[in-house]
């Protein structure tokens, strides 16, 4: 169901009596849509923007939605100055006018509308003109956070863990990542990782820096998965662990990351956390070859597949050269399929 509908079927419903069943739901009837929008309803006006901006029941006509939207919009109806936030920040219709846009947003975020609050604090971080819009966008951050808006929780902690606001607060940005860690947001996990195992504003905390990349790499982060695998390696937080090591390596292999896949062939090289296997080490030193530019790693793969070369006939070498043509295909799947965790 899209909004439009949603809207107006609500409107609709507050007209109706309950159904008993049997009843279909009627066609919206326009002309009586249109004079309630004439008499004032904002929800009537609402909707009759929304369908005019997306030619939804009725013609698209830019001209038509900007003066429903707005009339709703001087109304107090918070969808509505979100609305025309959205095009003055666009200019969609209009000229693009981030004051305005600003001002919209302002209006609605006041009502304590989260996308509101959210979008305004976006919009002053991207526009800061002074320290002043700064700080206010800290201020909206932080409303949205407090309202359970995960993006800003984690957008707020990254400004405060880096002092990009003019003073850093590292104990509210913990607060923060928390917040978001534990509703299951990878990035939030991430940064949490990353401040236990640096030391960056909290004691250095190795245990609590691997279960937090713990946590991220379960969740399929690539980027928590080989940074596990070097915790398990090197016995950092953990007792050392190569097979464990060989695990999470081999999931972010899979996922084409050119360090994971070189270190798993060389685990398969040395026999760590493994039997040795020429084969397998050759595969991943293939992959992580691969690489569309040259640098210091796809030049190690390139030494590391030479050398497993040397320890397999010339069938053991064929098949695979064939294994890994047919992971690096599967490898490009996922690649196009998923998207990684950055550090924020």
């Amino acid at each position: 169901m899209n909004g439009l509908t949603f809207f107006l079927l609500l409107w609709l419903l507050t007209l109706a009596p309950a159904a008993t069943g049997s009843e279909t739901i009627e066609p919206i009837n326009w002309p009586s849509l249109t004079d309630r929008a004439e008499r004032g309803d904002v929800i009537a006006q609402f909707s009759l923007g929304y369908a005019a901006l997306h030619g939804e029941g009725v013609d698209q006509d830019q001209e038509k939605a900007i003066h429903w939207l707005e009339r709703a919009a001087k109304q107090g109806y918070p969808l509505a100055q979100i609305k025309m936030a959205e095009l003055h920040a666009t200019g969609s219709g209009v000229e693009t006018d981030p004051e305005k846009a600003m001002a919209w947003y302002r209006k609605a975020a006041e009502q304590k509308a989260a996308a509101a609050q959210f979008a305004l604090a976006e919009l002053l971080w991207q526009h800061p003109g002074s320290s002043q819009n700064k700080t206010e966008a800290v201020y909206w951050y932080r409303q949205t956070a407090q309202q359970g808006f995960i993006a800003a929780m984690v957008r707020l902690a990254t400004i405060l863990r880096r002092g990009e606001s003019g003073q850093s607060d590292p104990v509210e940005a913990e607060k923060w990542y928390r917040k978001a860690a534990d509703s299951g947001n990878i990035t939030a996990k991430l940064a949490l990782a990353y401040m236990y195992y640096n030391g960056d504003g909290v004691s250095r905390d190795l245990r609590s820096a691997l279960e937090w990349y713990r946590q991220a790499a379960e969740l399929g982060s690539g980027d928590a998965q080989l940074q596990l695998a070097y915790l398990c390696y090197n016995g950092y937080g953990i007792p050392k662990n190569d097979k464990m090591a060989l695990h999470w390596f081999a999931q972010a292999a899979e996922q084409g990351l050119t360090e994971a896949q070189l270190n798993l062939a060389g685990l398969y090289l040395r026999g760590h956390g493994t039997a040795i296997n020429y084969s397998e080490a050759y595969i991943w030193f293939n992959l992580a070859a691969t690489g569309e530019e040259s640098n210091e790693l796809t030049k190690r793969a390139q030494a590391g597949r030479a050398m497993a070369a040397r320890h397999l006939s010339r069938e053991q070498l064929a098949e695979a050269q064939h294994q890994a043509e047919k992971r690096f295909i599967k490898q490009q799947r996922l690649t196009h399929s998923n998207t990684r965790q950055e550090l924020p």
